[in-house]
């Protein structure tokens, strides 16, 4: 039975704190965490959904970025909404002009 509250998809993300919050929400729901480490119940896919977010966010949200790229809001949210998140290499420059590493968009860990 699934509890109250919790929405069938993964919501927009509009902030670090809304996005981790969320997030965690939704995979301690799929994924019980029966170690007390909230990290654990986040697998791969949904750290990076999380990070995508957070750069997302960073960048001034999904109608600025959209804007800036000279694509549709929709295709920035897309980055994250995917069943592999990931965010295109042809934008890759421009994000990297904006400040954002390679090692982030890359999705490697420093």
């Amino acid at each position: 039975m699934r509890p109250d509250g919790y929405p069938l998809q993964v919501p927009a993300c509009l902030s670090r704190r809304t996005a981790s919050v969320d997030l965690r929400a939704i995979a301690s729901y799929n994924l019980p965490d029966i170690t007390g480490v909230t990290d654990m119940a986040l697998n791969k896919t949904d750290k990076r959904r999380e990070q995508i977010c957070v750069i997302i966010d960073d960048l001034g949200g999904p109608h600025k970025l959209a804007t800036l790229l000279h694509v549709s809001r929709q295709a920035v949210e897309d980055w994250y909404r995917r069943d592999v998140p990931a965010i295109p290499q042809k934008h890759w420059p421009v994000l990297m002009k904006m400040g954002v590493s390679l090692a982030d968009l890359a999705g490697i860990k420093e």
